[in-house]
């Protein structure tokens, strides 16, 4: 992977201006809170990986460096770290989840819930991971409530449609997204070459 992150490069522009707008010290600290985001989001990829790999210890101590990391951070801002913040506390709360912490994993999605938009594709991810909870303790309504609310979030996401999908994709580029997943459709079973040429 490229580093840093894409992302990060894309924001350095925004910190630079402001060092000529609002003076040196105020775009120091930018770049501070724009230094504990990449890192953070670095020790949570680390954490991913060892989750993947089954030490869960070594997850953990990874998202709470990274949740520390952004403690002083800004919520809001050029470099907000709401978006970094709610993937920590989504995987901690998988994490609690995969341990049978129950109360925890909800606790955690509580508190992701509070800092992520109403209208983001994030609460997808919370919505099943809630169902999840719900589903482990006999919660069936609930469960089912949540997994019927993800589906319907889900369902405004993509598109059957190739011409729908490509617009969707261009968009996305446009506002700047660096990548793109598409699924081609089972009915139909192109080549990557026609894959590629229909972008």
């Amino acid at each position: 992977p490229a580093w840093p992150p894409p992302k990060a490069i894309g924001i350095m522009p925004a910190i630079m201006a402001q060092v000529a707008q609002i003076g040196t010290s105020r775009a120091q600290a930018n770049i501070k809170d724009l230094q504990a985001m990449i890192e953070a989001e670095a020790q949570r990829l680390m954490a991913n990986g060892r989750l993947h790999r089954g030490d869960l210890n070594g997850a953990e101590h990874c998202l709470s460096t990274a949740r520390a990391l952004l403690a002083d951070t800004p919520h809001d801002g050029p470099q907000s770290r709401a978006g970094t913040a709610c993937h920590i506390l989504y995987d901690l709360a998988d994490l609690s989840f995969r341990r049978g912490q129950n109360d925890e994993a909800r606790t955690l999605i509580c508190e992701c819930r509070t800092i992520v938009p109403e209208d983001c594709p994030e609460l997808l991810r919370l919505d099943i991971l809630e169902g999840r909870v719900a589903h482990t303790e006999g919660r069936f309504h609930d469960a089912v409530r949540l997994y019927e609310r993800a589906h319907t979030k889900a369902s405004g996401l993509g598109s059957l449609s190739e011409e729908d999908s490509l617009d969707l994709a261009r968009h996305a580029l446009k506002i700047g997204a660096d990548m793109i997943l598409t699924i081609s459709p089972y009915c139909r079973r192109p080549s990557q070459e026609e894959i590629f040429n229909s972008i």
